[in-house]
């Protein structure tokens, strides 16, 4: 299981760093780690989008655990290169984005909308937060430094000529093709950061969940 959970894993360490308790944390990187209090609130979350009898199939449940690892062992490096490279967001640019979410739900059906999907609003604000580091990073690191060419853009024009004809925006289509660019060399770019920024992992507590998963549901 956890051959295949480092392999999935690109940046996977054996072990874990020098000054850490390994009961510290879930998923750590540097300086930054994902608590088991944050890794169980996401995992509900996850959860909670499948039907109730995902609890009946040990595999899925499991994949969905791992799939989470993975998600958030990203999120950590990226968390990790936006610190150095001084990238954060303010508590004023954080509550001018949630006034735009909530912009979108007339009077109170935001508040409502959280507690329906059972999100609480910390978490919420939080991931939030996250999001807009994440997207700010890669943003300044990645879609601002994509070289496009005049041949590119006549190339990428003709290929959808009838979407931008209508528009008749030049500017929409840079930023169209700047963004195909940047999915393009997601991933290189990414392979770079793990290497960077290498995560750790709590063998011991992720293998923890996935046993209480079984044990859980053999006893139903």
């Amino acid at each position: 299981m956890f051959v295949f959970l480092c392999w999935l894993l690109p940046g996977c360490q054996e072990g874990t760093a020098p000054s850490a308790k390994i009961d510290d944390y879930i998923l750590k990187a540097g300086n930054l780690a994902v608590t088991e209090a944050e890794f169980s609130e996401e995992l509900e979350l996850k959860r909670a989008a499948y039907s109730y009898g995902i609890q009946n199939d040990p595999e899925e449940y499991n994949s969905i655990v791992i799939d989470l690892v993975g998600q958030l062992s990203e999120e950590l490096v990226l968390r990790c290169a936006a610190r150095d490279k001084g990238i954060e967001v303010s508590g004023q640019e954080l509550q001018v984005a949630e006034d735009g979410f909530r912009a979108d739900y007339p009077d109170d059906s935001f508040d409502a909308m959280l507690l329906e999907n059972a999100i609480t609003y910390e978490f919420w604000k939080r991931r939030l937060g996250v999001r807009l580091l994440m997207d700010r990073l890669i943003q300044q690191e990645l879609r601002d430094r994509i070289e496009i060419t005049p041949r590119e853009i006549v190339a990428y024009y003709t290929r959808n000529k009838d979407k931008f004809e209508a528009m008749g925006d030049e500017a929409a289509l840079v930023a169209n093709l700047r963004m195909e660019k940047a999915e393009a060399g997601y991933p290189e770019w990414m392979k770079t950061l793990e290497e960077t920024y290498p995560v750790s992992i709590n063998r011991v507590k992720i293998e923890h969940y996935l046993k209480l998963t079984k044990k859980a549901d053999s006893e139903e």
